[in-house]
């Protein structure tokens, strides 16, 4: 319990001022701008957890992260968090509903609010809200942005990298000799019983040719 107090304790002074701030900008925007900043926060945030959990290798890792690698898209990002197992279902689902909600006002240029029937189901889904379920779309939305943002804090804050494999390959020349020394021997049994073979089938075609042939 005073290790669970003392983390919540280490993340909230340090990502407290972060989220108020963040907070603060969503509050003044419009539904559309409130969904975009949100969801590319999250997209954000879980790049910052792959990258903290992944090998720390840079030049790959940055690779991984530009714009059509395999991890530059927001989708990618929640799937590769959820099989690391450092999200669970539940935060997978809401992330996907965000960012699905993201490319509903993204992609339609119609004048659009939360209260739109589409957007408005996708936000009664959400989980991560401590709110009633007759919130209203956007309260409930925001809220469950926060709620995801803090499953996320603390993954972060616990997060190491993986650690790079140990190569056993190239062997050592004690290896090397060894290895080509089995080679040489299963080489050369294949040859001798193949060999063998051939010398048994002209023996066997030899001793048939020898027999007398029968008078018609």
């Amino acid at each position: 319990m005073e290790d669970r107090d003392k983390l919540f304790e280490e993340i909230s002074s340090r990502r407290f001022p972060e989220i108020v701030k963040f907070r603060h900008v969503l509050t003044p925007e419009s539904d559309r701008g409130c969904a975009l900043l949100a969801a590319s926060y999250l997209d954000g945030e879980l790049e910052a957890l792959l990258r903290a959990r992944l090998v720390d290798d840079a030049k790959t890792i940055e690779t991984f992260f530009r714009p059509d690698g395999p991890l530059g898209s927001f989708s990618a990002r929640i799937d590769m968090a959820y099989l690391l197992g450092l999200i669970g279902s539940a935060a997978r689902r809401d992330l996907d509903l965000i960012r699905e909600i993201r490319n509903d006002f993204g992609h339609n240029p119609s004048p659009i609010d939360f209260s739109h029937p589409a957007i408005a189901n996708r936000c009664r889904e959400l989980s991560h809200s401590n709110l009633e379920s007759n919130a209203k779309p956007r309260s409930k939305y925001m809220n469950s942005v926060l709620g995801i943002a803090a499953v996320i804090h603390v993954e972060c804050h616990i997060a190491e990298h993986q650690k790079l494999a140990s190569d056993t390959y190239p062997p050592s020349d004690e290896m090397k000799a060894q290895s080509r020394k089995v080679a040489t021997a299963v080489v050369e049994d294949i040859i001798g019983k193949a060999m063998s073979k051939m010398k048994s089938q002209r023996s066997h075609r030899a001793g048939a040719n020898r027999q007398p042939r029968k008078r018609r």
